[in-house]
């Protein structure tokens, strides 16, 4: 999960099968100041945005767009 979230920012990251780490981590969730709840809440859902198909697709129809528009480099054009 290290490469999807950035800890602290978009997520929290704990041990895997750790029930200390879990617990750690809801701590520091319940501990949270307002204003750092509704960054993480916003920084969560603007990450999560990114992964919707909407968004999956989206992406990937601007990408073919791109390698049409493409020059072929072996054609001599």
């Amino acid at each position: 999960m290290r490469e999807f979230l950035e800890d602290g920012k978009t997520g929290l990251i704990v041990k895997q099968n750790l029930g200390e780490g879990i617990a750690s981590a809801l701590d520091k969730l319940i501990n949270l100041s307002m204003l750092n709840s509704e960054e993480l809440r916003a920084n969560c859902r603007e990450w999560v945005q990114t992964l919707n198909w909407q968004t999956v697709v989206e992406k990937h129809l601007e990408l073919y767009q791109e390698s049409l528009t493409l020059k072929d480099p072996f054609s001599g054009e």
